[in-house]
């Protein structure tokens, strides 16, 4: 208390002054702000020519983002209001510190690229080579808030004392208040969109065609809000004094309050569209489509608020002199003393301390493709088809909201709240279509390491493989066959004849196939039907001596067609 500016003075019946207001304030304002945004297109187009060479196109758009806020605010106060009078009076002590710590990002990328060769019908573009696409995006995004408020006030102090002395009158209300705040707010705010576009579409015989997506928007948030409030010893005192004065003293209001605020938050929103669509030509190669999106989001918020107050004290007193008797019935004149505290009617007294804390993180990520595949009208020799999508969205959020009110010496109100929340919202979703081409390529069965393409039917024609043509020579027909017994000749094979027999007479045996009497074409027929599957699957080294293995077998048939 500072005596110096206290006032005693004299209130006279019928003062009309308005009365007294006494304000001291103490007030620390601090703010950190960030923001950036950013925006990235790129459209490419290639048109292919004749007999073109490749296309090839390439898009790298990079847009990082780094931003850093600290934010410091702090208020200390030691007042004293003193007044005095009969009038309304209202007295005030406040100190305050006010930071906050703000980040803000923004960033769109966007990229389409189209690709097409010459028209099908075309024959320049019949040699056209590969198309290659690939489109890389990266918003790689990083924001640290941190944000401290403090305010302190040690012994506040609001006196308000009035006097009377044979001066009856009413005396006003009176309000005294000692307010002690602190506020932090930490926020961080991001939100990244990628999109991109690739379209191919082939020639006459082109070459593959080939899209790479790659979309990258890793995001790392980190929010620190701190406040402390602290009152030491605040007093809040109104007294009155009426000597010979009667009258009625009005309410009194008084209160000490410490309040701290913190709050850290963290917002992250990811937007990533991919979209592929690849048309091939005639006979086109490969098809392959590959989309990566990754989003991985960490977020860190942390809040802490501290409120203390320390012997807060509210009083009020009127003290009233009046000249009276003895009351004991001695008939002495003196002066009674009467000391009067407010009604709680009418009057109030609180001392307050609360401390909220909140922490808050949120994250929201949507990821989008769609690959559309689809063959030219003649695949005769079009390779495969391959996609692939792959979607990353890792999210890793901690939330710690502390809160603290602590009072003592007189405290009668306390309140701590702590808040910490996290949501996280995911959406993936991949679309993959593939056609092939109308006209499939005929299909081929591969025997050994071999391939050899059938008919419709599924049959090979005999008399034109290489076998047959290579071998073939004028035949003579055979002497007319007999019944009797044939005598082989001793050391003989039955496999392996060492002299070439003449050919198939015009009527074969029944033994294979043709009644007697019967045309030739049924034992040409089963002779042909024993040929084929044996030279398809004769090891190579039985290929090589074609020669012999034809007369050998040639050998056997004939045997069979003679009696015995």
């Amino acid at each position: 208390m500072t005596l110096s500016l206290v006032h005693v003075g004299t209130a006279l019946a019928g003062d009309a002054s308005p009365g007294a207001e006494q304000v001291s304030s103490n007030e620390a304002t601090s703010s950190a702000t960030n923001d950036s945004e950013t925006s990235q297109s790129s459209s490419q187009v290639q048109e292919g020519g004749g007999a073109s060479t490749g296309q090839s196109q390439t898009v790298v758009q990079s847009a990082s983002t780094e931003q850093s806020g600290g934010s410091t605010a702090t208020s200390t106060q030691a007042a004293t209001n003193a007044g005095s009078g009969g009038k309304k009076t209202q007295q005030g002590n406040t100190s305050s510190a006010t930071s906050s710590a703000g980040n803000a990002n923004a960033t769109n990328q966007s990229s389409t690229q189209a690709q097409s060769a010459a028209p099908a019908p075309d024959p320049a573009g019949a040699g056209a080579s590969g198309h290659a696409q690939a489109v890389h995006q990266s918003a790689p995004t990083k924001q640290t808030a941190d944000a401290e408020a403090a305010s302190t006030q040690q012994a506040p102090t609001n006196v308000n004392i009035v006097v009377r002395v044979d001066s009856p009158g009413n005396d006003g209300p009176v309000t005294q208040t000692n307010s002690s705040v602190a506020d932090a707010t930490a926020g961080n705010a991001n939100r990244v969109t990628q999109a991109g576009t690739q379209a191919q579409a082939g020639g006459g015989t082109a070459g593959g065609q080939s899209q790479v997506a790659e979309q990258s928007a890793p995001t790392t948030q980190a929010s620190g809000a701190n406040a402390a409030s602290t009152q030491v010893n605040p007093l809040n005192l109104n007294i009155v004094v009426r000597n010979k004065s009667p009258g009625d003293t009005a309410g009194v209001t008084q209160a000490n309050v410490s309040q701290a605020t913190a709050g850290a938050a963290n917002t992250n929103a990811v937007t990533q569209g991919s979209e592929q669509a690849q048309t091939g030509g005639g006979g086109t190669g490969g098809q392959s489509q590959v989309a990566i999106q990754d989003a991985p989001t960490s977020q860190t918020a942390s809040s802490t608020a501290t409120s203390a107050q320390v012997a807060p004290t509210n009083a009020s007193v009127s003290i009233a002199l009046v000249p009276a008797a003895d009351p004991a019935g001695s008939g002495v004149p003196g002066t009674l003393i009467q000391i009067w505290i407010p009604a709680s009617i009418g009057s109030s007294a609180t001392n307050t301390s609360n401390a909220a804390s909140t922490a808050t993180n949120s994250s929201t990520v949507t990821q989008t493709a769609q690959q559309t595949q689809t063959g030219g009208s003649a695949q005769a020799g079009g390779s495969g088809q391959f996609q692939e999508v792959v979607q990353n969205a890792s999210t890793k959020q901690g939330a710690a909201a502390t809160a603290s009110s602590t009072q003592s010496g007189g405290g009668e109100s306390g309140s701590a709240t702590a808040t910490a929340t996290s949501s996280d919202n995911v959406s993936q979703v991949a679309e993959q279509s593939a056609d092939g081409a109308l006209s499939e390529a005929t299909p081929l069965y591969v025997v050994g390491s071999r391939r050899r393409p059938f008919a419709g039917a599924g049959w090979v024609l005999a008399g034109g493989s290489s076998v047959f043509t290579h071998h073939a020579r004028a035949w003579t027909p055979r002497k007319p066959v007999t019944r009797e017994p044939h005598s082989r000749p001793a050391g003989r094979k039955d496999f392996a004849p060492h002299q070439p027999h003449p050919p198939v007479p015009p009527q074969a045996p029944a033994a294979l196939g043709a009644a007697t009497g019967g045309s030739p074409g049924g034992s040409l027929l089963v002779f042909s039907s024993l040929l084929l599957p044996f030279f398809l699957r004769a090891p190579s080294g039985a290929r090589r001596r074609r020669p012999s293995v034809v007369r050998r077998l040639m050998g056997v048939v004939s045997r069979l067609e003679r009696p015995g």
